[in-house]
């Protein structure tokens, strides 16, 4: 006995709050939003960022920001995902971005949070006709784009469409390109395979960051099964905006021969999404731009390559504010 209670006793009663806090933590592990929602909140502090919702055309949209509020007095910094991504993939490039720089990170409309819009936009003309739509709910009169993969197809079309809008480009391995050689995943979708980037299963899920990325960030399981879930709900859309961006839009050569903004185009070496020989296609399309090849680098170099990403950006901008 100790102080009249059962040695015994204690001994269940331990084991059974041990067992209990086991099964709790297990379940919390298992269901997968919680989890997500912390290591997105994790992510987003971890880049200084803030999360918002606006309604454009007529569909709630969310964004992450920085520096809104700020008094400088620098040209804000618009900054677009790829396919099937999310404004979180910029969460560790923006870590390494000075706090006075203003940021907006949209979902892209039926993607991440943001909703779709009555009449989604598919095509890199129909994004940049509703990224000025937001633009002016955010009352930006210009600012510098940055876009990877399927955002800057679309950011160039908005340097296009909308010159006086679009101070700079920087483009990290763009979607668009028609010529030159097929990459692998591209050539797998000639070839009648399954498009990786149309997320359905668990697996594919797992998949899609190998493909993507020359070194894949650990991410917690319940995250990726959080994405898997969110990508099969967007699958839809993420293969009929492939599908307009591929096979019925302006290939991104041709359009960015006519884009006179600065530009910085980064790619990596070993990008099996997309082929690095796009990198000295849109050398000779766009003469005035810097262009930078990443070894050991993926599709996702603001992922895998946060640091020189942002170091090489930070120098592209001071470089542009020096020739004003």
């Amino acid at each position: 006995m100790w102080f009249g209670i059962d040695i015994t006793i204690l001994l269940l009663i331990a084991t059974g709050l041990l067992l209990l806090s086991v099964s709790a933590a297990l379940a919390i592990w298992y269901w997968a939003t919680p989890v997500a929602w912390w290591f997105r909140f994790l992510e987003r502090r971890y880049g200084r960022l803030q999360s918002a919702f606006v309604d454009i055309d007529g569909a709630r949209t969310h964004l992450l920001f920085r520096g809104r509020n700020n008094a400088s007095d620098e040209t804000p910094i618009l900054l677009l995902h790829g396919l099937g991504a999310d404004a979180d993939h910029w969460c560790l490039m923006s870590a390494q971005l000075p706090d006075r720089l203003q940021l907006i990170i949209p979902d892209l409309p039926g993607f991440g949070d943001s909703r779709m819009p009555a009449k989604p936009p598919q095509t890199p003309q129909q994004f940049a006709t509703w990224l000025i739509l937001l633009l002016d709910a955010l009352q930006l009169e210009r600012v510098h784009v940055v876009g990877n993969s399927m955002g800057g197809y679309i950011a160039a079309q908005l340097a296009h469409d909308a010159p006086a809008r679009v101070a700079s480009l920087y483009l990290l391995a763009p979607g668009g390109i028609a010529s030159g050689a097929l990459s692998e995943y591209l050539q797998n979708v000639a070839d009648g395979q399954h498009n990786a980037l149309v997320v359905t299963t668990l697996q594919q899920q797992r998949e899609v960051a190998s493909l993507c990325m020359q070194r894949p960030l650990w991410l917690p399981e319940p995250m990726h099964r959080w994405l898997a879930r969110r990508a099969l709900r967007q699958s839809a859309h993420t293969q009929a905006c492939f599908d307009a961006m591929r096979y019925a839009a302006e290939p991104l050569e041709q359009l960015a021969s006519q884009i006179r903004q600065p530009a910085l185009i980064v790619w990596g070496a070993c990008d099996r999404v997309l082929h690095p020989e796009g990198l000295n296609i849109l050398a000779q399309a766009m003469p005035q731009a810097q262009t930078v090849l990443l070894e050991n680098t993926g599709h996702l170099p603001m992922l895998e390559a946060a640091r020189l990403c942002a170091r090489r950006y930070l120098a592209f901008l001071a470089a542009l504010q020096q020739q004003e």
